[in-house]
């Protein structure tokens, strides 16, 4: 939950932008989705096993009054010499999954931590080009 997002350059907090983080199971103990917490910006939210509910995780913060131009990123097979990170915003991250694809295993992270470092230091992982250059400070 914490590795993972770190392999890929994405902090889990950061000085000045993100002073918490959050983890929560996409899949609870009889399916069900997750309760949401209520949106806080300074926090980066971590879902585990949520990737194939990709469409009513998006809806269940949407919902819970996250903004759309939340950057969130989809790590997948963390470590693995196949990782790969999706970045999007929140609002963009269903259709950008769609026409790229994923990889299981995965997990969400949502927040401005997403792209709080350089765009030169992750710019061959944007899949996304509306989230470059969304930094939070």
């Amino acid at each position: 939950a914490i590795n993972g997002p770190g392999l890929c350059g994405i902090p889990v907090t950061h000085r000045g932008v993100a002073d918490q983080v959050l983890v929560v199971s996409g899949a609870n103990r009889n399916g069900d989705l997750p309760t949401v917490p209520e949106y806080v910006s300074t926090r980066t939210l971590v879902i585990l096993m949520a990737v194939k509910r990709l469409p009513d995780i998006v809806q269940l913060l949407s919902n819970a009054s996250y903004p759309d131009s939340l950057p969130l990123a989809i790590v997948e097979r963390a470590g693995c010499p196949d990782q790969r990170t999706v970045r999007a915003t929140l609002g963009s991250i269903v259709d950008t999954v769609e026409r790229v694809g994923h990889n299981a295993p995965g997990l969400i992270v949502a927040g401005n931590a997403v792209n709080v470092l350089s765009d030169a230091a992750i710019q061959d992982r944007f899949l996304d080009s509306s989230v470059a250059g969304l930094h939070s400070g």
